[in-house]
């Protein structure tokens, strides 16, 4: 060692002296001096008179309390335990989180969890294909069927009169509202909404908001030909035939149907009447809807894209495929007779926009779903928009229907439907139609699984 370096060594100190080694003293500490740049040793007075202004010391802590900061800096003990935020704490005061669906819960015993961040206005629900069982999810998770009487989408369908132009005249419990046509046609108002869908190995969710959230998208039924409505209509009743040449409603479903286009016989939606049949008459999809296109611009039979709209709201409804056990049979259980043996319309008008089932014997009276009288039962229905192939492969157009059509404005659904009748048991599902319940397999019956029949 050079005599300078030993030097150094003898001259360190304890002492805040400048160009000195540091010695610590026999309490083992070492002074300094106040810093000056961020990179010089902080000193115990620096850092007093640096938080003294800040905030206080806590008085009369408690242990394991939390706190937190006053308006004036100070530090205040809140009087609150970690466990005084969770519903019947265990005793360590654990909280453990998952995810289930993308949602956050918690439990305060790892078995039982309560969702976190539900979105107030996201609705689901998941089918589980294997065991055939539901659970509500997001803000309608532990809900009743009654929590969706003041939800949109559900409580914006309302039945309405609506004339040739498309003009709203009325709605239900206005002043101008009739049922006889005298004004416009009785239809039902569904509002835009926006759906996302999933699968998983045992089943599906699917998820409806009146909002537009991230993942989710504008249901088809609400877009025709790349044009966005914020409504669309459906018949509140079955199709009667307004006799042009007679300028009267067919009340009776007498077999005089002009199909002429453009000047012929016009497909109608009012109470009291007998839905027109084809007993005799050549009532085949092409003319029924030369019919409904005699109305006017815009009005087209019931198609596939508004079907799927409205199954979609009363399954994430009713939490249930079975819409006969919530909501009635419908007119199912009636001989088949010789003739037009189905019920007269409007015998559910005074339901209104809710749903239910008329006065008398379940299985021969007419149901409403939300003013959609006689969705299912009393007589068969045409649906537009879907053309299936020989092999059972569906093609869907939401505009410029034509049947037997396999391109465009026709789009194929990447998938084959069930080549064999029978109850549904599951249903296609791809990128291509996640809003849709086609059967892809039979095996189900009336009370499981899809709970409807497939020809």
């Amino acid at each position: 060692m050079s005599g300078a370096d030993k030097q150094k060594l003898d001259d360190a100190t304890a002492t805040n002296t400048a160009n000195k080694l540091v010695l610590r003293d026999a309490n083992a500490r070492a002074q300094f001096a106040d810093p000056n740049t961020d990179q010089d040793a902080a000193t115990k007075k620096y850092v007093d008179d640096g938080l003294s202004p800040k905030a206080n010391k806590v008085s009369s802590p408690t242990e394991d309390n939390f706190a937190g900061l006053t308006a004036e800096g100070d530090i205040k003990d809140s009087g609150k335990k970690p466990t005084d935020f969770v519903q019947n704490a265990n005793t360590s005061g654990a909280i453990y989180l998952k995810t289930v669906n993308n949602e956050l819960q918690y439990s305060i015993d790892g078995s039982n969890y309560i969702q976190l961040n539900r979105l107030t206005d996201v609705y689901g629900l998941e089918w589980n294909k294997t065991t055939d069982s539901y659970t509500r999810l997001g803000a309608a998770a532990e809900q009743s069927r009654s929590f969706f009487d003041s939800i949109y989408p559900w409580a914006g369908m309302r039945r309405c009169v609506l004339n040739d132009l498309g003009q709203i005249i009325a709605y239900y419990g206005e002043a101008g509202f009739v049922e006889d046509g005298s004004t416009g046609q009785v239809m039902v108002q569904i509002p835009k909404f926006y759906y996302r869908a999933e699968s998983f190995p045992n089943g599906y969710r699917w998820y409806v908001s009146p909002n537009h959230r991230d993942g989710f998208q504008v249901h088809p039924a609400f877009i025709r030909n790349g044009v966005e409505k914020n409504y669309i209509y459906l018949s509140a009743y079955e199709g009667c035939l307004y006799d042009v040449s007679a300028s009267a409603y067919i009340t009776n479903d007498a077999q005089v149907a002009d199909f002429t286009a453009t000047t012929g016989d016009k497909l109608s939606s009012i109470a009291n009447v007998k839905p027109c049949s084809g007993l005799t008459q050549n009532l085949t999809l092409p003319n029924s809807r030369i019919l409904a296109h005699n109305r006017g611009t815009g009005w087209e039979l019931l198609d596939f894209l508004t079907s799927c709209a409205v199954q979609l709201l009363y399954l994430i409804e009713y939490a249930n495929f079975n819409s006969q056990a919530c909501i009635g049979r419908g007119v199912v259980d009636k001989d088949s007779g010789s003739g037009n043996e189905s019920v007269n319309t409007g015998a559910t008008s005074s339901l209104g926009n809710a749903s239910g089932m008329a006065t008398g014997t379940n299985g021969l009276v007419s149901v409403s779903y939300r003013g959609i009288e006689n969705l299912w039962g009393n007589i068969w229905t045409w649906v537009d928009g879907l053309n299936i192939q020989a092999d059972h492969k569906p093609w869907i157009a939401d505009h410029d229907f034509a049947s037997d059509k396999f391109e465009s404005p026709y789009t194929y659904l990447n998938g084959t439907l069930a080549s064999t009748d029978g109850y549904a048991k599951d249903i296609l599902f791809n990128s291509s139609i996640d809003y849709g319940f086609l059967p892809t397999v039979v095996g189900g019956s009336e009370t499981s699984y899809l709970c409807d029949n497939y020809y």
